[in-house]
């Protein structure tokens, strides 16, 4: 039982360290005469056993970590409302579209898939149009249309070179 009483005693002495100045080995009673560390003084000059400066420290504060959050895209993206609603009508995109726009003018993609560049990470939505030519369609990380690239699967790259060279 003293036992236990003492090593309830080291728990309390352990958990109240932190805000004393001194920690003190006193004598244990019973028959061990297991040494108890407390925060309080002996009842005896005779029970110290040994005495301890406690150094104390400062909380310790926690640094703020600063995440970077996406700005929201305007519900049109970088157009506005009338400008949407004519390339939607007219089955059109435009740079700086909202993906949303962009859905609602061309409607759902055949595929989809992601690109990493060194601008960051994009949503490609690919349209199929037909079987002369597909669309690559990119959303940026702020969920806005960036680039539109028009691709030939049947073509061989010297038909694609001298598609590039007209103006």
């Amino acid at each position: 039982m003293n036992r236990v009483a003492a090593i309830f005693t080291l728990i309390l002495a352990f958990a109240y360290s932190a805000e004393a100045e001194a920690l003190y080995k006193c004598k244990g009673a019973g028959m061990f005469d297991t040494p108890v560390w407390t925060n309080t003084p002996c009842k005896s000059k005779s029970d110290i056993l040994e005495t301890r400066n406690l150094r104390v420290y400062p909380p310790v504060q926690k640094p703020e970590v600063k995440t970077e959050e996406k700005p929201a895209a305007k519900e049109h993206g970088d157009l506005t409302a009338e400008k949407a609603k004519e390339l939607i009508s007219s089955k059109k995109l435009a740079v700086g579209m909202s993906r949303k726009d962009v859905l609602h003018s061309w409607g759902k993609p055949d595929e989809t898939d992601s690109s990493l560049t060194a601008e960051g990470e994009f949503e490609v939505l690919i349209y199929h149009r037909g079987s002369k030519k597909s669309q690559f369609v990119f959303i940026n990380e702020q969920g806005l249309l960036s680039n539109v690239k028009a691709v030939n699967p049947n073509a061989s790259k010297a038909e694609e070179k001298q598609d590039n060279k007209k103006p």
